[in-house]
């Protein structure tokens, strides 16, 4: 499966409903015909149409009260966001960092990143993920995620034998970065990629160019998401008829980053992990330049919490009621959901809730919180029997999103819905007490890249990458002589360890140690 696009099973196509219409009325029989055998199961389409354009709201569980802050362990900075009520010591996150560390050496973690979006928002024909954000490395989102899982495994490389697990299931090899062992055994954790068809080859690409930025033939796995016909938009001509993206084919969409548990599925990822053994996935989006793909304190809090785990997601204070971020909630049995932010009305978005003075809120003071507090920043962990058991049955129980988009067809740009799973719908089968929800520092954890101009711009997300390398710089003792910070290179520090060197130093950033290669660790 390394470096390959994995096999997945055609499922049997099945006659449309009555009250969908395939095709135009006025196509030949022998075009209908080849139409109709492209594979598409039209009642599970018909049943997502019909779902996403119920009350979702409703269907998902309302009414809803917010994740309370109490319920949030704290992994971010003192002195960042708000933070949860009790922060732990600093044993504690050394310890949970430590259990994380054996986990990815002892072979039971892999990565996800979310790759199936292109750049055309930043004027890029290619994928996100090959973006360079304007970095001094010249680096790649890509290449910037892979550094960092390099590291890790480099730094978890002979820890996994503390807890009685061995570093390296039977039939996994730790690679090394280079020839001749000039670099340290790398612990067996792989990363897989998730593409849409848009973005596939051209990110197999950009990795085969880098060699795997330093991973390994193994070390780096491609799975492509599923897709679902768009129909017309209701109002339009075409309302409710599958569109055609050319005569004789049929117009698609990505399933949406939920189609992540059956894709894992379809392509073989799955059985590879269970073969591997792999206890714990976790899952960050490509075009967060901040994301810490396998963050060992993290992982090492779900692990460790009781009951065993088996949904953990990383969540930010939100920054203002206008802030245009999902929000940790709870339904009306109790399980977690994300609220899109397009379902909090007006006064739920700015209700505000007293924070007690010595209660660990901001800057330790009396004041007022958000009441829907804490945000959704799609970086998640998971149980590998959660993933299991959710790709076994989630695609058939989810409620789709409606999205109304143009889209290319054979017509010319068409309004069309677009249907998409979302990857927190799948949070509320998670048994009662699996869930992990922890805190942490935006500053450190969250730099999206989503435009060239506004908000989320590449600039945005270089500036919070040098600023996090020049925190961890004076955090060390060094001083750092470039306004804007510096780039700390995953090569050097992870997380801001192994810093010692520059206590007492000037940091510059041309051509200091501190830049790193991609593949110099």
């Amino acid at each position: 499966m390394s470096g390959q696009r994995a096999e997945t099973r055609t499922p049997t196509p099945r006659a449309p409903p009555t009250h969908l219409l395939l095709i135009p009325q006025n196509l030949s029989l022998s075009l209908s015909f080849s139409l109709s055998k492209q594979s598409v199961d039209f009642s599970h389409l018909a049943r997502a149409l019909a779902g996403a354009s119920a009350d979702a709201h409703t269907a998902r569980g309302a009414p809803f009260t917010p994740w309370a802050t109490e319920d949030v362990i704290r992994l971010d900075s003192a002195g960042g966001d708000p933070p949860a009520a009790a922060p732990p010591g600093a044993a504690q996150r050394a310890a949970w960092r430590a259990a994380g560390l054996r986990a990815v050496g002892g072979g039971r973690v892999a990565v996800v990143v979310l790759a199936g979006g292109q750049g055309t928002r930043l004027g890029s024909a290619a994928p996100k993920g090959c973006y360079d954000i304007g970095l001094p490395s010249g680096v790649s989102l890509y290449g910037l995620l892979a550094a960092r899982v390099l590291k890790l495994r480099r730094l978890a490389a002979g820890k996994g034998g503390d807890d009685g697990h061995q570093a390296g299931a039977p039939g996994r090899s730790e690679e090394g970065g280079t020839e001749g062992g000039r670099h340290p055994p790398l612990a067996p954790l792989t990363l897989y990629v998730m593409t849409s068809r848009a973005t596939h080859a051209a990110t197999v690409a950009h990795f085969a160019a880098a060699a795997n930025f330093g991973l390994g033939p193994r070390g780096v796995a491609f799975v492509c998401q599923g897709e679902l016909p768009v129909t017309g938009a209701p109002g339009t001509a075409a309302a409710g008829r599958v569109l055609l993206a050319t005569p004789s084919t049929l117009a698609r969409a990505p399933d949406g980053n939920g189609g992540l548990y059956g894709a894992l599925a379809r392509s073989g990822a799955l059985g590879r992990m269970q073969g591997d053994g792999v206890a714990v996935v976790d899952v960050v989006c490509v075009d967060n330049a901040l994301a810490a793909p396998g963050d060992p304190t993290f992982l090492g809090a779900c692990l460790s919490s009781t009951p065993a785990f088996a949904v953990g997601c990383r969540a930010l204070r939100r920054g203002s009621p206008a802030e245009k971020v999902g929000v940790f909630a709870r339904d009306a049995g109790g399980a977690l959901r994300v609220l899109e932010y397009s379902e909090l009305s007006a006064d739920d978005a700015a209700a505000t809730v007293e924070r007690a003075a010595g209660s660990g809120g901001e800057g330790d003071r009396a004041g007022r919180d958000l009441r829907y507090g804490w945000a959704n920043i799609c970086m998640h962990a998971f149980s590998l029997p959660f993933l299991l058991s959710t790709a076994a049955s989630f695609e058939g129980r989810a409620l789709y999103h409606a999205a109304t988009k143009p889209v290319p067809t054979v017509e010319g740009p068409t309004p069309a819905t677009k249907l998409e799973l979302f990857i927190f719908d799948a949070f509320d089968a998670a048994p009662p007490g699996s869930v992990v929800v922890a805190g942490v520092d935006r500053a450190a954890a969250f730099a999206p890249v989503k435009a060239a101009t506004g908000t989320d711009t590449p600039a945005d997300a270089r500036a919070a990458v040098l600023a996090r390398g020049a925190a961890w710089v004076r955090a060390a003792g060094g001083r750092v002589a470039t306004p804007p910070g510096v780039e700390v290179g995953p090569a050097v520090s992870l997380d801001g360890e192994g810093l010692e060197e520059v206590a007492g130093r000037e940091v510059v950033e041309e051509g200091d140690a501190l830049l790193g290669g991609v593949n110099d660790a």
